[in-house]
């Protein structure tokens, strides 16, 4: 618990796509916990802007125990034709935290041509939560906001289990202001959300 957000990743000026792999390990006790934009993804903070990406791939790895504002596990942050939408498979999300937004996962997009939407397949969620109880807190698992944006979430073969919000979205949260968000779930199981 000594690190606001254990991996880093700001795809500004060089862009971070697909053949950056992530790979094999666990990724535990982050917290973000600032009173700044590091209080969001205490695993993960993955961010790209004016056109910048962070697409890397994400595979065979466990989120557990990390918490923050939002995103207790990791925030994807695309801002003004940013892209944080990478690949996530085999991967497992276990016992995150979110004070406010997304307790394992929160995806913002801000601006025109802008995107924070991973697709996902052959995820696990289980027991994150979302404690926060303010307008628009929630997504216990989850959780998309896409502002003045386009673009969408897409999950295939996945299983959500036991997660939790103090107010909306126990499973996925989704929030659109001026925006085209079109998400996609295939082959996916939710239990006591």
């Amino acid at each position: 618990s000594n690190s606001y957000s254990i991996l880093t990743l700001d795809g500004t000026s060089t862009p971070i796509n697909s053949s950056v792999v992530i790979d094999g390990f666990t990724i535990s006790g982050g917290l973000a916990d600032s009173t700044t934009i590091r209080n969001s993804g205490a695993g993960l903070y993955c961010y790209a802007d004016s056109g910048g990406a962070c697409t890397p791939t994400l595979r065979n790895l466990i989120f557990i125990g990390n918490k923050a504002v939002n995103g207790g596990a990791m925030f994807n942050y695309g801002l003004d034709g940013g892209w944080a939408s990478h690949h996530i498979d085999e991967v497992t999300f276990r016992q995150n935290v979110a004070t406010d937004k997304g307790g394992a996962v929160f995806n913002l997009a801000i601006g025109s041509d802008s995107a924070a939407g991973p697709e996902m397949s052959e995820v696990i969620f289980t027991d994150n939560d979302s404690t926060g109880t303010a307008t628009y807190s929630g997504g216990g698992a989850i959780y998309n906001y896409y502002y003045a944006a386009t673009g969408g979430q897409a999950i295939v073969n996945g299983l959500f289990l036991r997660n939790s919000a103090a107010t909306d979205g126990g499973a996925i949260y989704n929030r659109a202001f001026e925006s085209t968000f079109s998400p996609s779930v295939t082959h996916v199981t939710l239990v006591d959300n």
